[in-house]
Parts: C-alpha cells; structure tokens; sequence
C-alpha cells in the first residue's frame, strides 16, 4: 500500500497514533486518572513535504466517533455474539448476552439471503445492521449497542484478552482481532 493511496489530491491524509493509560476505575470517580497522547506526524518518506498532515478537529472528531460507535461495537459483536457462545457459555457457565438468540436469528437471515446472492456479493451483511435498515431495536447496531452500553454487562475473558484491532475501508471493509492466549504458572486452563 502506497502513501499516496490515502492522499486525496494533493490533500495528504490525516495521520495520528493514539496512546491512552487510564485507572479502571469510573470517570466520576475522584481517584480517576488519565493520560493521553495524540501523535500527528507525516507519513514517513524519504522526501521532505511541506504538506504534511495537521491536527484538524472535526475531522479527528469523526475518525474518533467512527471507531466508538462502530469498530469498538463490532469487536462487542465478534465477541459476545458469535453463534459458538451457547456451547461455550453452558461449559463455562457463563450468561449470554442481552438479546443473544434475536442476534443470532437476524444471522440466520442473513445466511438464507446469502444463498441468493452471487459469488462476491457481501450486501447480505448490510440486512438488518443498522438502525437506518430497520425499525428501531430490531437491528445488530441496536442489540449490540444496547448491551455494550449496559453498567452490569459481563465482561468475558474472551474480551479482556484484546491486544490488537486492525481495521481498514479499503475494498470490502475487513477488521481483524488479536488475543492472547497464555497457559503458564498463573493462568491454567479450567
């Protein structure tokens, strides 16, 4: 992938790292603490440019609302709403999530549509994922959302064990999550 990929004419892209260290603790609570630092540097070339990419609000804004409001709740889905966690919850005994088997029927519709579809075409993933689609509370984004917004949502270890979420709207959209898995001294498997 190339730098000029991202250019849109000679506009250069927005680029940024984000690095955050928080207390887990609620921001309401008056031990909470919080660091965080932005880092919006070029994208490195050998060449030096005088269009190098700047900090703009807005546009930050959106990118940052962008991954709260759909990437952070599409790794919520990958997680909690996969079809395997009933087995998993009943061995593990664990709950499953609010609105699991209305997730798992929307699914299932899904999958019937899919075998209408030709070969390549992902727009049965777009049936019933946002609330735009669909009345409201009848969709993925409003299951999810509804769930992930809960105070005394579980948290599985499945979740806690996050390291890494790439995603990237190039063509199709992909989003990829990696985890860890540890079995040493103080982590053995049940």
């Amino acid at each position: 992938m190339s730098d000029n990929e991202f250019y849109t004419g000679a506009k250069p892209p927005i680029n940024f790292t984000l690095k955050v260290i928080a207390t887990d603790l609620p921001l309401s609570d008056p031990a909470f603490k919080m660091k965080i630092v932005f880092d919006f540097v070029p994208t490195f070339s050998q060449d030096a440019r005088s269009d190098a990419p700047n900090f703009h609000g807005n546009k930050v804004y959106r990118i940052m609302n962008f991954i709260t409001q759909r990437v952070i709740k599409k790794v919520i889905e990958w997680i909690y709403y996969d079809r395997g966690n009933e087995a998993n919850a009943r061995a593990n005994e664990l709950k499953l999530p609010h609105n699991y088997p209305n997730a798992i029927a929307i699914y299932d519709e899904r999958q019937k549509i899919k075998a209408s579809c030709e070969q390549g075409d992902l727009s049965y993933l777009d049936h019933r994922e946002e609330r735009a689609t669909t009345k409201e509370g009848d969709c993925i984004e409003d299951i999810v959302g509804e769930f992930f917004n809960r105070p005394d949502r579980p948290i599985w270890e499945k979740e806690k064990s996050v390291t890494r979420v790439t995603y990237e709207q190039l063509s199709p959209p992909a989003i990829s999550v990696d985890t860890r898995t540890a079995i040493n001294g103080d982590k053995r498997p049940k």
